[in-house]
């Protein structure tokens, strides 16, 4: 299944999809059960995670009401924001990105990163819509993208153990993560942050996609999925989820050791390897930046979910 929050008649809409691609509006559905507060009470995006199990299921059941309702055409930049998190954490889950960023401050590979997934917490109230402008952070002169994939929590866990962590995703999308690197640099040097390097604007969506519409494309700690970032068109990179080195699972593991994860959290994977200005100017020995009006887009390929922002001027 597919769910998101889009613009249906110029309203915002939580809209699903349960085959197909087709879309359809949740209130039309939650109509034809009236009697049902479970259904009734639902009436956005995060109020379905938050009881993913019995809807879900009632879903499931009753599939054949969807013949009875309207199909919505849900153009690219109808999509909005599919709900702001409770909690955002980005892990650090792919070596050749990890690898580029240690080269660029002159470092070895750390072994302690193969031991256990390591994340870091951001600001869940600065998340944006896949296709709203983001302003360029005040101050800053370097400012880059991420290249993630996003999971979204549909099921209370605490000191879970895999299947239990498997059991408690809801759903994948994307995620831009946005890095002001000058900021980054000074608080790192410090052993502290990112913060102020990352908790100006994190991109998400645009729509969520359940485990097991991919399923059968599992593969290694991912999934066969092809993943583009471009800047105006321009392809930065095109790798694939599969040569993730931890799987969102195990990422899970280690979060709810000893903590509560909530249903309507997200946990970021971190960047894909090339998938920043960062490791590209590493490389290639360069100092390139985003730049404002530059246009920047997250691709999951052959078709899915899309994030594309243009760079505004300073909040």
């Amino acid at each position: 299944m597919k769910f998101g929050t889009a613009k249906v008649n110029g309203v915002n809409t939580f809209v699903l999809s349960p085959k197909g691609d087709a879309f359809y509006s949740w209130a039309d559905y939650a109509k034809y059960f009236p009697q049902d507060k479970t259904i009734t009470e639902t009436k956005n995006l995060l109020d379905f995670v938050k009881r993913t199990e019995p809807l879900t299921s009632h879903l499931k059941r009753n599939l054949g009401a969807f013949e009875k309702l309207p199909k919505f055409e849900i153009s690219e930049k109808d999509w909005q924001l599919p709900f702001t998190p409770l909690m955002f954490r980005d892990f650090y889950c792919f070596e050749e990105h990890v690898k580029n960023a240690r080269k660029g401050r002159g470092l070895e590979m750390i072994p302690e990163w193969y031991e256990a997934p390591i994340f870091y917490y951001s600001n869940h109230l600065s998340f944006r819509g896949p296709f709203d402008d983001i302003a360029y952070p005040k101050d800053s002169q370097e400012l880059d993208l991420e290249l993630e994939i996003a999971c979204v929590i549909g099921r209370e866990i605490r000191n879970a153990n895999l299947e239990e962590a498997r059991a408690a995703i809801f759903g994948y999308s994307l995620v831009n993560d946005w890095t002001a690197r000058d900021f980054q640099r000074f608080e790192m040097k410090v052993n502290m942050g990112p913060t102020k390097g990352k908790d100006f604007a994190t991109s998400f969506g645009s729509y969520i996609i359940t485990p097991d519409e991919i399923e059968s494309i599992r593969s290694q700690k991912g999934y066969d999925v092809e993943v583009v970032a471009e800047i105006n068109g321009e392809v930065l990179t095109q790798r694939n989820w599969k040569h993730i080195q931890y799987s969102f699972e195990e990422m899970l593991v280690r979060a709810s050791k000893n903590c509560t994860i909530y249903p309507g959290e997200v946990i970021a994977s971190g960047t894909i390897g090339g998938g920043c200005l960062m490791e590209h100017n590493v490389l290639k020995n360069e100092k390139r930046w985003l730049k404002k009006g530059d246009v920047v887009t997250l691709k999951w390929l052959p078709k899915g979910p899309t994030i594309s922002n243009r760079i505004g001027n300073e909040a």
